[in-house]
């Protein structure tokens, strides 16, 4: 099953991703939080999560993370599909 979570980025130091460039490099290193930013969420995860926490937190399959950059709440400049399976892959769209 495959399930979508609204999200922000962040850096492991708290700081909002500030391009979808940059979103791209830091996963690549898996140096990025993600935070749930809609009021009805996936309850299997944390608040704030990074990838790891993904596999072991959710029995889904496939999740795919709508994100929205710089800032969810107040700076929507750019957006981008992380999608994450079981398998390890990550793709950023």
């Amino acid at each position: 099953m495959t399930v979508y979570i609204n999200v922000g980025a962040l850096t492991l130091d708290g700081v909002r991703i500030r391009t979808k460039k940059a979103l791209i490099e830091e996963i690549v290193d898996r140096n990025v939080f993600f935070d749930q930013t809609a009021y009805v969420h996936d309850g299997n995860l944390p608040e704030t999560f990074t990838v790891n926490d993904f596999y072991a937190a959710t029995e889904h399959k496939t999740i795919i993370l709508s994100v929205v950059g710089p800032d969810p709440y107040t700076k929507r400049n750019w957006y981008a599909n992380v999608e994450i399976n079981k398998n390890g892959g990550i793709k950023v769209s």
